[in-house]
């Protein structure tokens, strides 16, 4: 019997676990999570997301896209905007693409935090 992936892992914990990893990203802000079950197939290279979820905030219903990846590679970025291109295509909501690295110093990867923008304003 083959060994989860630390990806088969993560997906497990955001499974099981949806509220303390929206927490990390969303400490303050006053939601409800409406689904957790939404179609994770895109019509691009017939790629997976890794998940996805619907919540409810005082100003409408958003998508948080949590993507789980071992290491950096260069085109974590694009894939990231092609996915919430897709998702908001999709359903018409506008998303907030989350990257969980699991080891964001290896092979010499020394970036910053880049946020392409907010979906909640201060209080939401």
């Amino acid at each position: 019997m083959a060994q989860p992936t630390v990806d088969q892992i993560l997906k497990e914990m955001a499974d099981h676990h949806m509220q303390q990893f929206l927490s990390l990203i969303l400490p303050k802000a006053k939601y409800q999570i409406i689904s957790t079950k939404l179609d994770k197939e895109l019509t691009i290279k017939t790629r997976l997301t890794d998940k996805v979820i619907r919540l409810k905030t005082k100003n409408g219903d958003r998508l948080v896209h949590f993507e789980f990846q071992l290491r950096y590679n260069r085109k974590i970025p694009e894939r990231l905007f092609v996915y919430s291109g897709a998702l908001t295509a999709k359903y018409q909501l506008q998303v907030a693409p989350i990257l969980f690295l699991i080891r964001p110093l290896a092979h010499g990867w020394r970036g910053r935090l880049i946020r392409f923008g907010s979906l909640w304003k201060k209080g939401q």
